[in-house]
């Protein structure tokens, strides 16, 4: 009976190596919804991108290395269409 026992021992114990051998466990989901990639402006976006008018601006302030500023009106009617508060 014992020697019965044995053997049964030893075929269960292979068999069960066996099964949990070809055992397919998914993936594990992460929980954490996926970040989305963040898209970089190019450092020069800003400059690329100016009107007219305030490209020149820059371009004249760059030379004489002085702030100067072009308005086409009074400084309280500029400031005004800008949304400036006073």
């Amino acid at each position: 009976m014992a020697r019965r026992f044995r053997c049964f021992s030893i075929c269960m114990c292979a068999f069960t190596l066996k099964a949990a051998s070809q055992l397919y466990l998914p993936p594990a989901r992460d929980s954490l919804p996926v970040a989305k990639t963040v898209v970089l402006l190019p450092q020069n976006f800003y400059t690329q991108h100016m009107p007219f008018s305030c490209k020149k601006e820059y371009q004249l302030q760059k030379i004489t290395r002085l702030n100067l500023f072009i308005r086409l009106g009074n400084k309280e009617y500029v400031d005004r269409m800008e949304g400036k508060k006073q």
